[in-house]
């Protein structure tokens, strides 16, 4: 096994216990929060999946950059949420609906906007760009989806035990992610 692949489970262990970690907090309320206030619903996809990565392909468009670093921009710009994010605007008083169910949102929008989007940013650097659909999917239902529904399942059926694992759970996905992060800068 290279170093590579450590790092890649390591995030990877990171992401699926944090996601997990947000499951053992959510219910099906949680998930359908948006869904029932779509003025808010539309104000968030507006300007996570629109705005934000229209200001990163303007930004990176105006600027002259390595077309290496305007892709890498642009990426995080139409990339899904964060599985961190919900978690730290929790922390921080936000609505655990809100976070939960924009996660949810913004991760099956993925599965269709990234492909798109990619394109799209392709036509604008001038470059042949593709993502399928195909390749999106597996990767959000391995870091969102399946670790939110294994918590939920956990939280429904166990509620003790979720919250009996819920710290253990994220201090888990803390050494993942630091360790990962630590060897990750160590090696460059």
């Amino acid at each position: 096994m290279t170093l590579e692949d450590v790092l890649g489970l390591s995030f990877n262990a990171s992401i699926f216990f944090i996601v997990f970690k947000l499951g053992t907090a959510a219910n099906a309320q949680s998930i359908f929060f948006l869904f029932e206030r779509p003025s808010l619903l539309l104000r968030s996809v507006l300007s996570m999946s629109i705005i934000m990565p229209a200001c990163a392909v303007a930004l990176t468009a105006a600027l002259d950059l390595k077309t290496a670093v305007k892709w890498a921009l642009v990426t995080l710009a139409i990339s899904p949420v964060p599985p961190f994010l919900p978690m730290k605007q929790i922390n921080a008083g936000g609505s655990a609906p809100y976070a939960i169910s924009l996660l949810v949102v913004e991760a099956l929008a993925a599965i269709v906007f990234v492909p798109g989007a990619v394109v799209l940013c392709g036509l604008v650097f001038h470059n042949d760009a593709h993502i399928g659909i195909s390749t999106v999917m597996p990767i959000i239902l391995a870091t969102v989806l399946l670790p939110l529904a294994l918590g939920m399942l956990v939280r429904r059926f166990a509620p003790n035990l979720a919250e009996q694992i819920s710290d253990p759970v994220g201090r888990v996905a803390r050494c993942c992610f630091s360790s990962a992060s630590r060897v990750s800068c160590s090696s460059t």
